[in-house]
């Protein structure tokens, strides 16, 4: 039993040898002050997002205040607290290359530059903006230009430029809100699945285009 409520995030990490298996457990308040103490468990701050930093040794989770934590994998302490300008729940994180997204229940996207593995220490933020509130879910399209795309609460599926303020591109893809979402690279191509019980497929344009400027 290795939680007491909801289970909202694990992974696992693969170790090269281990001759015995220990279990080590902290609540989300003991993290944060990087002092274990079972005796006093914190029920006021819980763990919403948990995510690998895949190739820096590293894993973060988000609190209910609208906290990013960054942590050591191999020795369990923090490195570094990100902040984001709302307190509001953050319902996404992605981790993609030297960036990390955060998409919170009120509509804020914050992104960090992590610098290179094992400078996370470092991290700086590029910018955070205002979108629609709701956002759920966070992929990130690399070609022809680096885009963030949220899911949100209402179906919809919006577009941003890494660096801009405003959506470039806004979708209704679902009558209900989206469960999951994936982003297929290579292909250039979205899936999406929502309660609504579809899943679609969509084809990104190399090229968004702009139809006022177009007419």
């Amino acid at each position: 039993q290795a939680h007491k409520q909801e289970l909202q995030e694990y992974w696992f990490k693969k170790t090269r040898y281990s001759p015995s298996v220990t279990l080590e457990h902290w609540t989300c308040r003991e993290l944060i002050n990087g002092q274990p103490d079972l005796a006093q468990p914190s029920d006021d701050l819980g763990v919403e997002i948990l995510i690998d930093l895949p190739g820096r040794n590293s894993f973060c989770f988000s609190d209910s205040l609208g906290n990013v934590h960054i942590y050591s994998s191999d020795t369990v302490e923090p490195v570094i607290k990100l902040k984001t300008e709302s307190d509001s729940e953050i319902r996404g994180i992605l981790s993609q290359n030297n960036i990390l997204v955060a998409g919170q229940k009120d509509g804020t996207l914050s992104l960090w530059d992590m610098g290179a593995p094992g400078k996370e220490r470092l991290t700086k933020l590029i910018s955070s903006f205002s979108g629609k509130p709701g956002i759920r879910l966070i992929q990130m399209r690399e070609k022809p230009r680096k885009e963030i795309i949220t899911g949100d609460s209402d179906g919809i599926v919006q577009v941003w430029d890494l660096h801009a303020t405003q959506p470039i591109y806004v979708l209704q893809a679902h009558s209900d809100i989206i469960t999951q979402m994936r982003w297929f690279e290579e292909k250039q191509i979205l899936v999406t699945c929502a309660k609504d019980k579809l899943i679609k497929i969509w084809k990104f344009p190399p090229v968004w285009i702009d139809e006022s400027k177009s007419s």
